[in-house]
C-alpha cells in the first residue's frame, strides 16, 4: 500500500507543476524530478531516521536523562540497519519488477482488451514503446547515494549493499532503455545535471552528522576537522556549480571545434573522411592528429590524478563507435528539421474498421471531401469486436516513418 502511494506522489507533483505555469512538459519534468526527490529524503531518509533513533532511545533517556548524548550517539549509527534492508529490497524488488514488467503486462493484455476500441489504440498500444519519466526514475536511484553517502562516515557496511542495489538498477535499467522503454519527454541532460547535484546532499547530510556525533561526544580534534571539512564542501560546490552553470542552458561552441579536430584527427589513422573534417586543411588534419593520439596504457591511479588529460571530452569521445550512416532527408523533412510539430502536422488521418454491410466504405466517400479516411486494415468479426491483425505484411494506413535528425 506504502508503494503505490509513493507511486503517485510524481503524479501530483507533474500536476502541480502544470497549475505552477510551468511552459514546457520538459520543464514539467524537471520540476517533479526535484521535488520528488526532496521529498524521498524528507520522508524516507530523515523522518525515518530521527523517528527510529528517537524511538530506540526513548526507554533509555526516561531512565537517565543527562545521558541523552551519548545514547542519540550510539543510536543514530543503528539507524542504518533499516536503510542496509532498505537498499537490499530495493535492489532486488524494484529491479526485478522493472525487467518484469507486471504493469506493462496487465495494461497490455488486460486493459488493452478493455480499452481499446478503435483501430489506432490498438496499433499504437502495440506498436509505440512504454514510456518513462525521468522525474520518477532520477529520484529513486538518488536516495540510494544519498543514504549510502550519509552513512558512509558512520556505518561503512552501507556502501557495499548499495553498490549492489545500484548495480542491480544498472543492469534493469540498461535492458529497459535499449529494448523495452523510451523516454518522450527530452529534457536534454538537465535532469542528469540535477541529478549530479543533488548527490551532493547526501555529501552535507553526512558532515553535518558527523559534526553532531563529534559534538555530543566532545571530541575537539574531530569537529574542528569536520568544520573544515563543511567548509571544503561549501566551496566545492560553488566552484561545481560556477562550472556548469553556463553549460546548462547553452551549449558552448567549444566542443563543435573540439568534435571537429578529434574526427580530423581520427579520419587521418582511418582513411576515411567525414562530413565534419571535410573543411579542413591537411596542415589542420596533421595538427590534429598529432594532438588526439593515444597516450598508451595508463595506469588507472594515473587516470585519476590526471583526469584532464585521460578522461577529457577526446579522450572520451574516441570510446564511442564512429559509424557515420549516410540519412538522406527530404526537402520537406530537411525544411521541418526545426519547425514546431503543430506548424507541420498534416490533418490526421481517420482510421475505421471495415463491416460487411458497406457502411464504412460510403463513410470514407463522403468524409474524404473534407478528412482523409479509411476502413483497410481493421474490420468487424461475427461478434462485433473490432480485428486488427499485428502479423500482417502490410503496414498499417496511419504508419509512419520516423525521421532521425
Amino acid at each position: 500500500m506504502l508503494a503505490i502511494l509513493i507511486s503517485l506522489v510524481p503524479v501530483f507533483f507533474r500536476l502541480m507543476g502544470k497549475v505552477a505555469g510551468k511552459p514546457t512538459l520538459s520543464a514539467v519534468e524537471l520540476r517533479c524530478h526535484e521535488s520528488f526527490f526532496w521529498f524521498q529524503v524528507l520522508q524516507v531518509f530523515l523522518v525515518t531516521t530521527l523517528t527510529s533513533a528517537a524511538s530506540s532511545a526513548v526507554p533509555s533517556i526516561i531512565k537517565d536523562p543527562s545521558g541523552i548524548p551519548n545514547l542519540l550517539a550510539q543510536s543514530i549509527p543503528r539507524a542504518s540497519n533499516f536503510y542496509v534492508s532498505y537498499i537490499i529490497l530495493q535492489g532486488l524488488t524494484f529491479a526485478a519488477g522493472t525487467l518484469v514488467q507486471i504493469a506493462g503486462l496487465v495494461l497490455f493484455y488486460v486493459l488493452g482488451r478493455l480499452l481499446d476500441s478503435t483501430p489506432r489504440k490498438m496499433y499504437n498500444r502495440w506498436y509505440n514503446l512504454a514510456s518513462l519519466g525521468w522525474g520518477t526514475v532520477y529520484p529513486f536511484q538518488e536516495i540510494l547515494i544519498v543514504v549510502a553517502v550519509t552513512y558512509a562516515p558512520i556505518a561503512p557496511l552501507v556502501l557495499g549493499f548499495a553498490t549492489i542495489g545500484l548495480c542491480l538498477y544498472y543492469v534493469a535499467y540498461r535492458y529497459n532503455l535499449l529494448f523495452v522503454q523510451t523516454s518522450i519527454i527530452d529534457t536534454k541532460g538537465l535532469s542528469y545535471a540535477k541529478a549530479l547535484n543533488h548527490t551532493l546532499v547526501g555529501c552535507y547530510l553526512g558532515v553535518v552528522c558527523l559534526i553532531g556525533l563529534t559534538a555530543i561526544q566532545y571530541a575537539a580534534p574531530a569537529l574542528f576537522l569536520s568544520i573544515i571539512l563543511l567548509v571544503v564542501m561549501v566551496l566545492y560546490h560553488m566552484s561545481l556549480k560556477s562550472a556548469m552553470e553556463p553549460l546548462i542552458h547553452y551549449l558552448p561552441r567549444s566542443l563543435e571545434a573540439e568534435e571537429a579536430a578529434l574526427l580530423a584527427g581520427l579520419n587521418d589513422a582511418s582513411g576515411i573522411q567525414t562530413p565534419e573534417s571535410k573543411g579542413l586543411t591537411s596542415y589542420e588534419r596533421s595538427v590534429n592528429g598529432a594532438v588526439n593520439q593515444k597516450h598508451g596504457k595508463v595506469s588507472l591511479f594515473k587516470r585519476w590524478l590526471r583526469p584532464d588529460i585521460y578522461c577529457n571530452y577526446d579522450a572520451m569521445r574516441k570510446l564511442i563507435p564512429h559509424d557515420f550512416v549516410d540519412i538522406h532527408y527530404t526537402p520537406e523533412q530537411a525544411r521541418d528539421a526545426f519547425q514546431h510539430p503543430s506548424v507541420t502536422d498534416t490533418v490526421p488521418l481517420l482510421w475505421v474498421p471495415r463491416d460487411e454491410m458497406g457502411v464504412s466504405r460510403q463513410e470514407c466517400l463522403h468524409t474524404n471531401k473534407v478528412t482523409p479516411m479509411t476502413d483497410e486494415g481493421a474490420y468487424f468479426n461475427e461478434k462485433g469486436k473490432i480485428v486488427w491483425n499485428r502479423e500482417s505484411d502490410e503496414r498499417p494506413p496511419i504508419y509512419e516513418e520516423k525521421v532521425y535528425y
